[in-house]
């Protein structure tokens, strides 16, 4: 936990939070009725998982924009590791719950990036692979030129898909490169300021334009999950309450820190393909309480129980693997493909 801070740990925390809401309606089952109804409103909400995944990506790049090769080399190796296996381990735990084990989809769980088994993992491993050329860009852009290429792809990925049926740049490995851009920029050119009440408030003011543009979409019956998820004012939101935490002083906090680190744990849990229907349709039979008055308050409760479990599971398996992941680390194969890349920095 050396060297994290707890401001942004806070975040990474919140993003994980917003993320598992998403989940919960869009993996709910919910079978929605056009109109405006309360209930309605709160599953369209509930796409902020979209702006946790933003401020994710942004944290990303904020920190990794000055890393070298070496180092993102084995935060991948120790992600990957990471990923499969929750991966083979989750597939395991449920062909033994349904007593039907398939071989082609255990060989798939063996390949889970290239089986694009988590979309985010994969995009998320992508990028990081890809960091260390875009770091060289950032390295390499004049102040202005960086600012001209933020504005262009700002124009691109951004406004004109908020305002028009046009989207240049459909895959989301796009939008992670230009957050990624964006927390690098921060990095190096946005000083420390005492600007965060000023942040806050235009994190709140996009906010609620967001969540009354969502009412207007609702009202004239048009499904508003992409408006709601991909516009520009949820990157407006991501960008400011980045701000508002970079500019806040948070005591340094072992246990933020610790709970922190196990989000990804707490993702890759959750939100696994064999996993998700037995959460969300067996275990909390969401799209019965559709009707319910209570909908908010089960869903934030189901959250709450679905963080708590997951996170104990993670700190588990941390636990458990602490010194695995440092003996691969310094197995040859390893050592030769770390040295590789140096070849390759040096040249």
């Amino acid at each position: 936990m050396k060297n994290r801070k707890s401001n942004f740990e806070i975040l990474r925390i919140i993003s994980i939070v917003l993320i598992i809401f998403s989940h919960f309606s869009f993996h709910g089952g919910f079978i929605k009725t056009s109109g405006i109804s309360f209930n309605n409103f709160i599953l369209d909400i509930s796409v902020l998982g979209n702006l946790g995944v933003m401020i994710f990506v942004i944290i990303t790049g904020y920190f990794s924009s000055k890393k070298d090769m070496k180092s993102n080399f084995k935060k991948i190796i120790k992600l990957f590791l990471q990923i499969l296996f929750y991966s083979i381990i989750l597939y395991l735990i449920v062909s033994i719950i349904n007593k039907q084990f398939i071989l082609g989809d255990f060989i798939k769980t063996l390949f889970p990036i290239i089986s694009n088994e988590y979309w985010f993992m994969t995009k998320f491993i992508l990028l990081l692979l890809l960091s260390p050329y875009i770091n060289l860009l950032i390295k390499n852009l004049q102040k202005k030129e960086y600012q001209k290429l933020l504005a262009l792809l700002t124009i691109l990925i951004v406004i004109i898909p908020t305002f028009t049926a046009l989207n240049y740049f459909e895959d989301r490995m796009f939008q992670f490169i230009y957050l990624y851009l964006i927390g690098g920029y921060i990095n190096l050119y946005v000083e420390d300021n005492n600007k965060k009440d000023k942040y806050l408030l235009i994190f709140v003011s996009s906010l609620l334009i967001a969540f009354l543009s969502t009412i207007v979409l609702e009202f004239l019956n048009i499904y508003p999950i992409y408006f709601m998820g991909n516009n520009i004012f949820m990157y407006i939101c991501a960008v400011a309450i980045f701000m508002v935490f970079k500019n806040i002083n948070v005591k340094e906090s072992k246990i933020i820190n610790i709970i922190a680190s196990s989000t990804l744990g707490i993702y890759l849990i959750h939100d696994n393909q064999y996993i998700r229907s037995i959460l969300w349709d067996n275990i909390f039979h969401n799209n019965s309480y559709y009707n319910n008055n209570y909908l908010f308050l089960y869903e934030i409760g189901v959250v709450v129980i679905v963080f708590l479990v997951c996170l104990a599971i993670e700190l588990i398996r941390k636990e458990l693997f602490k010194h695995s992941e440092k003996i691969i680390i310094k197995t040859k194969i390893f050592q030769k493909i770390q040295n590789l890349t140096k070849t390759k920095k040096q040249l």
